[in-house]
């Protein structure tokens, strides 16, 4: 950044030209003809952990900063640093308190609730214990019963206890939809039964859903704010969350071309899809759900159950025509249609900074950008738009991908289109004519390049499991799991795999060549260092890659989706999955908006206990006539017999 004029370049050469050719005499500082005589201070180390970088300190792409000192630290993008601002988008003063969480007339309240007992029944009832209907009915009946004359339980009903639920307004997304049918042309004769339906999508709003994420006030200090590079105490780079990967730097470099987004808040958005089953019996047991987070959260708060990961819509689901070509196109366009629509409402915020309320209070200026996509293979296909068996990232041919191939490409793909056939693109490409990726609407993004890596499909399930492993069933014995349905498991979880590993390599050790055993024992090694939290390979464009495992999917699917239908009368199901999604993340929502407050420290029964005004017990003495004495103090002693 120059003095003189305050830009800001994402990189060396374009700050050395930008001086050349507008401030030829300008150096680091303003030279003066007699500077005052002053002790020289030294520049601020960039090995402190709030060192903030300008762009003389940022790296060029691709030439990462190296500590001169072995000592951990983080660089931190010189553009789109996270500055916070006031309500009009101007820059606050460094280290200026944020705005009080709540109004001082609000502290202390429980609306919608009446008190702290009547929210967690609430919360207990519908999210903890998952009580149907009937039996918060009986509970309340048989607490109303015990009850002193003209004392009511917290609630009378199920219904009152959902229609509070309802009524709570933080986290509050509403489901929307829309519907999508075959418009094409139409032969006369039979028509397949898929020209003539309607498909639903039911979607919430995904803008709406990330500044939920980010107001989080429970991710407090489990945030980046901006790109960064980070090194260990070795002066090796690290790769630990998201942010910290190459791609966050590099896109922020390319938003930082645009002046407007200076000192703005880069949050990419991270999308995942997946087919889940919620039973086993005939009729309509699948769904399809999709899910959002961002790329700012630590990679733990992702993993785990804090509402990191939001359900914001369920795809349409097509009964599948085999042998029927123009189905399978408008399959992928449906898929790609419902995809862009969704998240139509993001789209103003990727070129123009929105003023947004972050975890620490503080409002920032965000930019959204399409980040990488959760899935399994098969859904990358779908996302890529190409053959079964080609790489979704590369053009690499499907019986030499270890000979590479150029990186796939939105460009690419359209001039291919314009060049060939369809049955060329099919067999030389491996493109499927007629369709784009749903990120061609989008700017900055291609899914050729977001398609992410997954350690449960491609190195647990995949390669251990589909490749080398044959099941047999063997005898019982102390500490090791047996797998008496060998390879019949009608369902193969990612614990099964795990814990099939822990026994693999000793139960082969003698009955394949020594060789194998090696071999296999260093892809066993591979895959524990692949989960771990922090790497330092020089290959990550998204962080460590435990951070975007479908792994986190598939646990989301319970919660989401296979608990809710549980929940529901198992027909027409969707609706009431639905309604329960809403109000479980109502109820997350207000609790930490309680904790915040510090509302809920504590037990439930001593905010009651301290509510109860108790009158002091008062005994008389013995003789009600004899009061205190006034007189001198004297010293007196007492003398047991």
């Amino acid at each position: 950044m120059t003095p003189r004029c305050q830009r800001g370049f994402v990189s060396l050469g374009g700050l050395r030209q930008h001086r050349s050719a507008a401030h030829p005499f300008l150096t680091h500082g303003q030279v003066h003809n007699s500077p005052p005589p002053a002790v020289p201070s030294p520049p601020p180390s960039p090995l402190q952990d709030d060192y903030q970088a300008f762009v003389e300190d940022a790296p060029d792409d691709g030439e990462p900063y190296a500590p001169a000192q072995p000592q951990s630290c983080k660089i931190h993008h010189p553009i789109l640093d996270g500055t916070p601002v006031d309500e009009d988008g101007k820059d606050l003063p460094p280290n200026a308190p944020p705005p009080p969480y709540r109004d001082a007339a609000d502290a202390t309240t429980w609306t919608p609730f009446d008190n702290r007992t009547q929210f967690e029944l609430a919360d207990f009832l519908f999210r903890q214990d998952q009580m149907p209907a009937t039996r918060i009915d009986t509970l309340l009946n048989l607490w109303a019963s015990s009850q002193d004359e003209g004392e009511q339980p917290p609630f009378s009903s199920h219904t009152h206890v959902h229609s509070v639920i309802d009524s709570i307004g933080h986290g509050d997304v509403k489901w929307e939809s829309f519907t999508v049918r075959y418009t094409g042309e139409v032969l006369e004769g039979d028509v397949p039964p898929w020209m003539l339906g309607n498909y639903n999508v039911w979607f919430r709003n995904p803008r709406d859903l990330i500044r939920n994420q980010l107001a989080n006030p429970d991710f407090k200090g489990e945030i980046d704010y901006a790109a960064l590079q980070a090194f260990d105490e070795n002066s090796e780079r690290v790769w630990t969350d998201f942010m910290t990967g190459n791609w966050a730097w590099r896109q922020s470099n390319k938003i930082g071309e645009d002046l407007r987004t200076h000192e703005a808040m880069f949050v990419p958005v991270i999308l995942g899809s997946d087919k889940t089953t919620v039973s086993v019996a005939t009729g309509q047991n699948e769904y399809y759900p999709l899910y959002i987070s961002n790329g700012n959260i630590h990679s733990t708060v992702r993993r785990a159950h804090r509402n990191a990961v939001s359900l914001v819509g369920f795809l349409a689901i097509l009964k599948k025509y085999s042998n029927d070509a123009g189905f399978h196109i408008f399959r992928r366009q449906l898929y790609h249609l419902s995809l862009a629509t969704i998240l139509k409402p993001l789209r103003h915020g990727m070129t123009s900074p929105e003023i947004t309320r972050c975890s620490d209070g503080h409002l920032r200026r965000v930019i959204y950008g399409l980040g990488p996509y959760i899935a399994d293979y098969p859904e990358q296909v779908m996302l890529a738009c190409i053959v079964s068996g080609w790489c979704p990232r590369c053009r690499a041919i499907p019986d030499d991908l270890d000979g590479g191939g150029d990186l796939r490409s939105h460009d690419h793909t359209r001039q291919l289109m314009e060049s060939f056939n369809a049955k060329t693109l099919w067999d030389t490409y491996g493109v499927i004519d007629n369709v784009l990726p749903f990120t061609a609407n989008f700017p900055r993004a291609d899914i050729h390049e977001l398609i992410s890596f997954d350690i449960l499909h491609q190195i647990i399930k995949g390669t251990f499991k589909d490749h080398l492993v044959t099941i047999a069933a063997a005898p019982s014995f102390p500490g090791l799991r047996r797998f008496p349905e060998g390879r019949g498991f009608k369902q193969w979880t990612e614990d099964d795999s795990k814990a099939l590993m822990k026994v693999f390599l000793p139960a082969i050790v003698g009955h394949v060549p020594p060789q194998m055993v090696c071999a296999i024992s260093t892809f066993m090694d591979f895959c524990y260092l692949v989960r771990r939290s922090v790497l330092n390979e020089t290959t990550l464009q998204f962080g460590a890659p435990n951070g975007l495992c479908s792994s986190i999917t598939e646990s989301k699917h319970i919660k989401a989706v296979k608990e809710p239908w549980r929940r529901s009368n198992h027909f027409n199901a969707l609706g009431q999955m639905l309604l329960t999604n809403q109000r479980l993340d109502k109820l997350a929502a207000i609790c930490e908006d309680f904790k915040a407050c510090s509302m809920l420290n504590g037990p439930c029964l001593s905010t009651a206990t301290e509510a109860v005004i108790v009158e002091p017990i008062i005994v008389p003495p013995l003789n009600e006539d004899a009061g205190a004495v006034d007189g001198p103090k004297v010293q007196a002693t007492v003398v047991l017999a």
